[in-house]
């Protein structure tokens, strides 16, 4: 989980894709949006509104929290008088379809997938990528290995962590769902780890990671026309990417070299 404090600047919306930039930074994909609630509630510093979106199943993929003068207007302004009390919206709630299973490694054009791989010109274009071959993101990974990933010990991610914090060196730090992606880009301060929880505390961002949740993670490479861009990648047993790592960039830079040395003396 992450939690960003700052202001929303305005979001822009095409369709079921939407995005935030700025202090707080949001890539959104509304299609998986169904259910949103206004939550008001004490604390130390005085009354809060929560807005809190759900998918179909009742999982959480965003929430918003503010002072209730803040956001009271929004909430006039949106609420449906006719939905069913919160308290049975679980009737409402449906479980999520589980993924495709992934076709055999076998069934791939691995030579293909490496070949388009290395031609990749944007990071972005590594969806495409996916698509065109017809595998997962971590089958591809894994298929690509050792030329353009390797995997390294899960507690990688405390190891990089460690390393950055206090120091000079920004990184971007991604956390989604099939909601949200929610993106920190900056310096890391204070690190603490508290049982199976990795914790970023920091005055405007905080980050808290179940290690003992990361199945497998990977050191991963991707060619771009500003040279390669490198990411430490989580995935959870069910094989979804829940966190990326990568050093601070703008776009259309080039990969800093603090970070690629980083990375390259991570075993």
């Amino acid at each position: 989980m992450i939690e960003s404090r700052g202001t929303f600047a305005p979001p822009e919306i095409e369709g079921t894709m939407g995005q935030v930039v700025g202090a707080i930074d949001l890539r959104l994909f509304l299609r998986n949006w169904r259910f949103g609630y206004a939550y008001r509630e004490e604390v130390e510093s005085g009354p809060r509104t929560g807005l809190l979106f759900f998918d179909g199943a009742g999982t959480a993929v965003h929430k918003i929290y503010g002072p209730t003068r803040a956001l009271a207007p929004l909430v006039a302004d949106f609420a449906d008088e006719g939905a069913a009390p919160a308290d049975f919206a679980a009737a409402a709630f449906v479980p999520i379809s589980e993924a495709a299973a992934e076709r055999p490694d076998a069934e791939i054009d691995r030579a293909g997938l490496v070949a388009a791989w290395a031609g990749l010109e944007h990071t972005h274009a590594f969806f495409g990528l996916l698509r065109r071959f017809g595998v997962s993101r971590l089958q591809a990974i894994r298929l690509a290995a050792p030329d353009f990933a390797r995997a390294v010990a899960p507690g990688t991610a405390r190891a990089v962590l460690e390393a950055v914090k206090g120091g000079a060196m920004p990184v971007m730090v991604f956390v989604g769902n099939p909601g949200c992606v929610q993106i920190h880009s900056g310096l890391v301060h204070r690190v603490e780890v508290m049982g199976p929880w990795l914790n970023v505390l920091d005055p405007t961002f905080s980050l808290h990671l179940r290690e003992d949740r990361i199945a497998s993670a990977w050191i991963v490479r991707k060619p771009s026309v500003n040279g390669d861009i490198h990411a430490l990648e989580l995935y959870d047993a069910n094989a979804h990417n829940f966190a990326q790592i990568f050093g601070q960039r703008l776009a259309g830079e080039s990969e800093r070299a603090d970070w690629r040395a980083l990375v390259a003396g991570i075993v």
